[in-house]
């Protein structure tokens, strides 16, 4: 799903940086941080996970309950190989 939006990740976070920076201009306003990319990422695919439909909701609630069910210990090898 993330490859689906990677460009509108990309543009929208560069967008708010922009508008982030025009803002702080003179250095941050009450100590508020540079947003950060992965934040961003969150909230757009979080919005878009709850403008689907109830019918793909429960498509992935089903497939993490099957990733689950594999041992964390065999899924995490994988990655350590």
């Amino acid at each position: 799903m993330y490859k689906d939006f990677k460009s509108e990740i990309d543009a929208g976070y560069a967008a708010m940086l922009e508008a982030w920076n025009v803002e702080n201009r003179d250095g941050p306003k009450d100590g508020q941080k540079k947003p950060s990319r992965f934040a961003y990422q969150n909230t757009f695919l979080r919005e878009k996970y709850d403008a689907e439909s109830e019918e793909m909701k429960a498509r992935v609630e089903e497939y993490r309950a099957k990733t689950l069910d594999v041992a964390p210990n065999e899924v995490n090898r994988q990655y350590q190989l």
